[in-house]
């Protein structure tokens, strides 16, 4: 009785840290109580003696209000409540014991009375255990309110000393946030590295500190593991077991927390939620989840053409993407692909640059149609290095008979070449300029016969054929052109370099819809010429402009470089192009008319005379290149043509020479 005064005492002098609040951050401490009452039927007497009667059911819960009551008198920094009456989130236990002892020993004054035990318990629900004992203390009197105070006081300035116990045993911390970072933006199937990524967990307390135990006990955080294509691995750090679906891994000195997920299986791209949890004091687990990316694998394979005939030519390409689930693709370069071929027979298919992905992914097959070929299956894949899994393919291009009738080649080639040399009066000023230029192209028609009309004025008979397919089969471009200019004090250099880009036949559509026409000589029944219908082919130019520049002075030379890049759309005709003579498969005639009237076996009534007309206006003048030079006349038959346009300029000259053949065959019918 005489403690319980002098605590009483001091608790009313220094009573001024009853006006303190929370000293932190931190919601207010809850702290849950419990009273077990000691299972003797004298415990229950007392109580009824002293209480009155009371179900033996009840006891408990009357005597933790009490406890309650006389707490939040002791302490009213803290939120006190039985445990079952309050809240079921509290951050630590008062788990009291009570039962009847004897008292009075002190003064000789020995009677029965209660004696109250209780420890202060950490309540976090944490894997490894966390749930220590702050303090136990203990209190005895004949009245149980006084024995229940002479244990509290003990335990005075409680909140005082939980905020000590926290800061000295930080795990597990309460209210706390839980912080992961997830080193990569994705993850991806394509080699070793890129296939994982650490993942670093931070638990912060309620006061904003990195909880980073010093007693040793460690902070868990749970990472999910046994997720599909997934595999974890632990970090350097303690753990590594599991509670169910998750791994355990503890945060200790060094503050470090990781994890690491490697990616097993699979080349589909896939959105992975992934959930993160720890423990706290009072609550709950805290769940944080993230999204883990995962990259998929594509290979596309996509000829220009899906059909040909034989000896049409068409190009594949293979596509090496990185594929997001929202379906964005990035191109892998610098991987080497796997080709397969399934039946190619007699045609060709080549690599234009090997079979490394470029800078787009991207790597180009040229396909020559053979006639034995029927469909070919071209198969790329990708095995990424120690993986279950590759990325594939497929594409094919159907290769149909031919059904024209005839076949013609066509092909140009134009160079072109300028020097001029410029220099002003006083000889201070000289620029030079050189451009040598040439573009070769060359084109296979597929005609199909669609009239044959008699054309007596020119004594020839017409077949007019169709084009049903147009193709490039070859085209290049070179161009190299520099300017240099040099004056009294200054020197300027420029280099033009042109590529091209794309070429494609131009008005594809309309280019098959011109007739080419064959004109037979009805003398000889050979073909003496052939009138194309055209053929032009559009092309893009990325011209690259290179300028050095350098000005001398006093001072030293002032050097300057600049490097600028456009592109250009071109068109090229392949026509002839020979200087125009008269057309020499028409032979001047004024009896045509009576010619052809008797070759057709038309006889004249009696009397009935046929006029004389001259088809000299008829005869016009024609490119020798159309003419046939080569070939039987018949079946196979060919021409060519040439030009020089040399043109003289004020201080040089440009020279442009170009040439023109075509061969064409005659499908033999059956």
């Amino acid at each position: 009785m005489f403690k319980f005064k002098i605590v009483l005492v001091l608790l009313l002098i220094l009573g001024i840290f009853n006006g303190y609040g929370q000293v932190d951050d931190c919601d207010k401490t809850k702290v849950g109580v419990s009273v077990d009452i000691v299972d003797k039927p004298d415990n229950y007497e007392w109580l009824e003696n002293d209480f009155g009667p009371g179900d033996k059911d009840e006891w408990n819960g009357f005597t933790a209000r009490m406890l309650v009551q006389i707490l939040s008198e002791y302490e009213p920094n803290i939120t006190f409540f039985t445990i079952g009456e309050g809240s079921e989130d509290y951050h630590y236990h008062l788990k009291a014991s009570l039962t009847l002892t004897i008292v009075g020993k002190e003064d000789n004054n020995e009677h029965t009375g209660y004696f109250v035990i209780a420890p202060l318990i950490a309540n976090a629900d944490c894997v490894p255990n966390h749930n220590w004992v702050l303090a136990a203390e203990e209190g005895e009197d004949r009245d149980l309110k006084q024995a229940m105070k002479n244990m509290v006081s003990q335990f005075w300035p409680m909140d005082r000393n939980i905020i000590a116990y926290e800061k000295d045993h930080p795990s597990a911390p309460r209210d706390p946030q839980l912080t992961i970072d997830i080193e990569k933006e994705f993850i991806s199937p394509l080699d070793k590295e890129s296939r994982k990524t650490k993942v670093n967990a931070e638990v912060y307390d309620c006061r904003g500190n990195l909880v980073c135990d010093q007693g040793g006990d460690g902070q868990p955080v749970y990472y999910q593991d046994y997720i599909e294509r997934l595999d974890l691995k632990i970090g350097n750090c303690e753990g590594g077991y599991h509670l169910g679906d998750f791994m355990v891994i503890v945060t200790y000195k060094d503050c470090n927390n990781e994890g690491e997920y490697i990616l097993e299986k699979g080349i589909e791209a896939e959105k992975k939620n992934i959930q993160f949890k720890t423990c706290q004091l009072g609550g709950p687990l805290v769940e944080v989840e993230e999204e883990l990316i995962i990259r998929g694998l594509e290979i596309t394979v996509k000829p220009d053409r899906k059909e040909l005939k034989p000896d049409e030519r068409t190009k594949i390409i293979l596509t090496f993407n990185e594929t997001d689930p929202d379906g964005s693709k990035y191109p892998v370069e610098g991987k080497d692909l796997n080709v397969k071929i399934n039946g190619l027979e007699n045609g060709t298919l080549k690599a234009e640059n090997g079979y490394t992905t470029d800078s787009d992914g991207k790597v180009v097959l040229n396909y020559k149609a053979g006639s034995n070929d029927e469909r070919i299956l071209v198969t790329a894949s990708y095995q990424p290095e120690d993986y279950p899994d590759k990325a594939e393919g497929k594409g094919t291009v159907i290769v149909k008979p031919a059904e024209y009738e005839a076949e013609v080649t066509i092909t140009k080639n134009y160079d072109k070449t300028l020097n001029t040399d410029q220099q002003d009066n006083k000889g201070e000023v000289r620029v030079i300029h050189k451009l040598n230029e040439n573009i070769h192209a060359a084109a296979t028609l597929y005609l199909k016969l669609t009239q044959v009309a008699d054309m007596p004025v020119y004594n020839q008979t017409w077949e007019y054929y169709k084009p049903v397919s147009v193709n490039i089969t070859s085209f290049s471009y070179n161009s190299n052109e520099n300017k240099n200019s040099t004056g009294k004090n200054y020197e300027t250099n420029i280099d033009y370099t042109r590529i091209v880009k794309n070429r494609e036949i131009s008005q594809k559509e309309y280019t098959t819809m011109v007739p080419w026409i064959l004109a037979i000589d009805n003398d000889t029944g050979k073909v003496v010429k052939i009138v194309p219908g055209g053929c032009t082919i559009d092309y893009e130019i990325m011209e690259t402009k290179v300028l050095n520049s350098v000005i001398y002075s006093k001072d030293g030379p002032d050097r300057d470089s600049e490097t600028t890049t456009k592109t250009r759309d071109k068109k090229f005709v392949i026509g002839p192009v020979g200087e125009e003579i008269p057309d020499p498969t028409v032979a001047q005639s004024d009896t045509w008319i009576k010619d052809y009237i008797k070759d057709q076996g038309i006889e004249l009534p009696p009397g009935v005379t046929i006029p004389e007309v001259s088809n000299q206006e008829t005869i016009k003048e024609i490119p020798p290149d159309i003419l046939v030079s080569t070939g039987d006349g018949k079946r196979t038959m060919g021409g060519s043509g040439s030009r020089t346009i040399p043109k003289k300029l004020d201080f040089g000259q440009q020279v442009e020479n170009f040439s023109y053949t075509w061969n064409m065959t005659r499908v033999e019918k059956n």
